[in-house]
C-alpha cells in the first residue's frame, strides 16, 4: 500500500474510480446522456438569462442535479481515472479506462444531440426559418428563396 492509498479521501476516490469501471454499458450510456442534458440546458439557461443574477441561478440547478445524481461525462471519467487514480494505485487499468469511454461517450453525444439540440431544433424551427430567410435576403436581394424553402 502507498502513502497515497492511507489518505482518505483519496481512498474514496479511488473506491468511487474502481465502481465506475465496473458500470455495465447501458447504465454508462444513460448516466452520459443525462450528464450531457444537464449541462447542455445549464448553457441555454445562462444564455436565455439577461442580468447576472439570473445567468447565477439559472446554470445552478443543472449543475446541482449534476453533482447530487452522479451522473458521468466524458471529462469527469478522465479525471477519476487518469489524473488520480493511475497514479495513486487504484485497481484500473488502460483498456478498462477505454472500455469505459466508448458508452460515455456515445451518451454525452447522444444527450447533446438528440435530447436538446433536436428537441430545440423542433421547438424553434420556425423562428430559425425566419431568421435564415431574413439574412439571405439581406446578402442576396435578388435571390428567390421561395424556391429554397
Amino acid at each position: 500500500m502507498s502513502v497515497y492509498q492511507k489518505v482518505p479521501p483519496l481512498l474514496k476516490t479511488i473506491a468511487i474510480a474502481e465502481a465506475k469501471v465496473q458500470m455495465d454499458f447501458g447504465r454508462a450510456f444513460v448516466s452520459a446522456i443525462a450528464c450531457n442534458w444537464m449541462v447542455c440546458m445549464g448553457i441555454w439557461f445562462y444564455f436565455g438569462a439577461k442580468q447576472t443574477s439570473g445567468r447565477i441561478l439559472s446554470h445552478m440547478v443543472p449543475s446541482d442535479d449534476f453533482c447530487a445524481y452522479r451522473i458521468t461525462t466524458l471529462c469527469r471519467q478522465y479525471v477519476y481515472y487518469s489524473c488520480r487514480d493511475f497514479f495513486a494505485g487504484a485497481n484500473v487499468t488502460w483498456s478498462q479506462f477505454f472500455f469505459n469511454m466508448i458508452p460515455v461517450f456515445l451518451g454525452n453525444v447522444t444527450g447533446g444531440a438528440a435530447f436538446v439540440g433536436r428537441i430545440l431544433s423542433l421547438c424553434l424551427s420556425s423562428l430559425i426559418k425566419r431568421r435564415l430567410l431574413y439574412l439571405v435576403n439581406k446578402i442576396c436581394p435578388h435571390f428567390d428563396v421561395k424556391k429554397v424553402f
